[in-house]
Parts: C-alpha cells; structure tokens; sequence
C-alpha cells in the first residue's frame, strides 16, 4: 500500500509540472501574440513631401499634395493635418514651404472630393525639413 501511494503522489506530482508548464506557455504565446498585434497596429513611419499650408485654426497645419516620392509622375498627392509630435516644433515657420515631413500617418480612407479638413488623415510629425521657400505647383 506504501508503494501505491507513492505512485499516487508521483503521478499527480508529474501532471500539475505538466498542467503548469503548459499553461506557462500559453500565457506566453498569448504575450507574444499580443505584442505582434501592438506593433502590426503602429503605423510606421513615414516621409512625405508637400507644401505646408494654415488650416482653419492658427494651430492647424495641413501637408497639401504630399507624396513619398515628390518626383513621381504616378503617385497621387494627398493632404494630410500635421499634428507635431514634440512640443517645440514651430511648424509656422515652414508656413507656404514645400517641407520633408517624417512621422507617422494615419491610413487615409477614400476621401470626399475635396475631403473636409477634419476628415484629413493625420500625420503625427517627428521632423521637418525645408526642401524650398515657395510651394511648387507639382502635377497631380
């Protein structure tokens, strides 16, 4: 009877290291899982060409006819609200400049012709660059 209840105890000792190891993996898998779906949900970043325009308000700025490759026949322009992602970014001194902005945009929906400005995607700012003083008139 010795014998059998240290079966016992040895059988039910090696099922919870078993239960316990495999709930320990799946709470890993599920972190991990979690953590791919955080960073597929982070857009990534962006640069984009355009002219840098007044919105409706003194603090809001529209990228007018931004393109990753400013150069590109086939692209198509878009616009976007810039919203500075640090505090000390003047953007008002880039006001009627073609700027490179890199940041992060917003995946921008099949907009109304021309969309309202507040149906703009937005394009989180983390730097600019003066590419001209003056916006050129690109081709759409």
């Amino acid at each position: 009877m010795n014998r059998q209840t240290i079966g016992v105890v040895a059988s039910l000792f090696v099922a919870a290291v078993l239960v316990t190891t495999q709930v320990t993996a799946q709470t890993g898998q599920a972190q991990a899982g979690q953590a791919q779906e955080a960073q597929a949900q982070k857009p990534a970043e962006v640069t984009l060409t355009g002219c840098l325009i007044q919105g409706s308000t003194p603090t809001t700025f529209v990228l007018d006819k931004a393109k990753k490759d400013p150069a590109s026949r086939t692209e198509a322009a878009q616009s976007f609200i810039v919203i500075s992602k640090v505090e000390d970014m003047d953007l008002t001194r880039f006001l009627n400049h073609q700027v490179r902005i890199t940041g992060t945009a917003a995946e921008a929906k099949a907009p109304a012709n021309p969309p309202a400005e507040k149906d703009l995607p937005r394009l989180t700012a983390s730097a600019v660059v003066n590419v001209a003083d003056t916006c050129a008139s690109p081709s759409r």
